[in-house]
C-alpha cells in the first residue's frame, strides 16, 4: 500500500490533494482525493478504482457545503460550523473596506469579508478564550481601523457579532514661523481642527 498527501500551509482559501494504491493478492484499487476550504464553503472531490477477479468498478464522490449563520440581527454565508462561530462586520458609519482575521501563510486569511458579506470565523470552540487579528495591511491607503483584534469566549454552540469601525486618516507636516515668515515658533502649543500639537524648537509641529 502506498498513499501521498499534499497540505496546504495557508489558512483558508487552499486545495489540499491525496491519492493512495493497495494491491492484494486477487484485488488492487486506487484512490485520488481534493479537498478545498474556501472562505465561505467546503468542497471534496473523490474518486476509486477497483479491480478485482470480477471486474473492473469505478466510482466518484462530490461532495460541497456552505452555512447561513445568524447572530444578533446580521446573517452572513459561512463555511459549516462545527461549534460557535463570529460575525465580523463594519459600523454603519464607516468607510467601504475589507476586513481580514487572522493572517498566514502565503498571504491567507482565516476569515474575510466580500462582495457576499460580512467575514466569519466559523471554527470558534466553546469556552475558549483567544484574540483574533485584524489585518491593517487589508484596508486602503489613508484609512484605519479603529482596533487590531477582537477577543471572543463564545458559550457552548453559540453566535457572536461583532462591528469594526474604518475611518479616514492622514497626517499633516508643518513648520509655524514668526510673522516675519523665517523665525521658527519654538516650543509653542496649539489645537487645530480639535487636535492638539506641539512644536519642538525648531517649528516643526509634533
Amino acid at each position: 500500500r502506498a498513499d501521498w498527501r499534499r497540505r496546504s500551509p495557508a489558512r483558508a482559501e487552499k486545495l489540499e490533494y491525496g491519492a493512495g494504491l493497495e494491491r492484494r493478492e486477487k484485488t488492487s484499487s486506487a484512490q485520488a482525493q481534493v479537498d478545498y476550504l474556501g472562505n465561505r464553503t467546503r468542497a471534496s472531490v473523490t474518486t476509486q478504482a477497483e479491480s478485482t477477479a470480477l471486474g473492473f468498478g469505478h466510482r466518484t464522490d462530490l461532495r460541497a457545503a456552505t452555512a447561513v449563520v445568524y447572530a444578533d440581527g446580521k446573517a452572513a454565508l459561512s463555511r459549516p460550523v462545527m461549534d460557535s462561530f463570529a460575525i465580523v462586520s463594519t459600523s454603519a458609519d464607516s468607510t467601504t473596506a475589507p476586513i481580514e482575521l487572522n493572517p498566514g501563510a502565503l498571504q491567507s486569511h482565516e476569515a474575510r469579508s466580500d462582495f457576499l458579506g460580512p467575514a466569519v470565523l466559523s471554527d470558534l470552540a466553546s469556552y475558549d478564550r483567544r484574540a483574533h487579528l485584524l489585518d491593517a495591511a487589508a484596508v486602503p491607503p489613508n484609512t484605519s481601523l479603529d482596533r487590531n483584534q477582537l477577543l471572543f469566549e463564545p458559550s457552548y454552540k453559540s453566535g457572536s457579532h461583532a462591528k469594526i469601525g474604518v475611518r479616514k486618516s492622514g497626517w499633516i507636516r508643518a513648520k509655524l514661523v514668526g510673522p516675519d515668515g523665517a523665525t521658527p515658533l519654538a516650543l509653542r502649543s496649539g489645537t487645530f481642527d480639535g487636535t492638539e500639537f506641539f512644536t519642538d524648537r525648531t517649528g516643526q509641529v509634533h
